[in-house]
């Protein structure tokens, strides 16, 4: 199985991130596990190379910024036209719409509702990273 060198966890919730990363444990898989609960501080180590994730998990309903405001800020990155980023949406959210935006975007790999368990995680390595 894949070995996820990081991982990005962005969510405001520091207790998501918190479940979220001992779920991401429990896996094995993960090298790195990086937890940030502001998307504005997100988005700068991003861009200044301070995190470099294999995969992204990101929220969608989060104060200063939201996930689609972040998803669009990313897009201007260097290194992600190409598609580099896996990144998935992770909410609480069962808004159709929500739903429909993510499959309208190509920078979006899957939507999860919360809370990620380490068996969704396993899920989203095999398919996207050749796991």
């Amino acid at each position: 199985m894949t070995q996820v060198a990081c991982v990005l966890l962005v969510d405001d919730s520091e207790a998501d991130n918190f479940f979220h990363k001992m779920a991401i444990e429990e896996s094995g898989l993960a090298a790195e596990i990086v937890a940030i609960d502001d998307p504005v501080e997100a988005l700068d180590a991003l861009r200044e190379g301070r995190v470099t994730p294999s995969i992204i998990f990101l929220d969608i309903n989060m104060p200063k910024m939201n996930g689609w405001e972040l998803l669009d800020a990313l897009q201007e990155r260097p290194g992600s036209a190409n598609g580099s980023d896996v990144v998935v949406m992770l909410s609480t959210s069962s808004d159709p719409r929500d739903i429909e935006q993510v499959e309208a975007r190509d920078n979006v790999v899957a939507y999860l509702t919360k809370p990620l368990d380490s068996a969704g995680f396993v899920e989203i390595v095999e398919t996207h990273l050749g796991g």
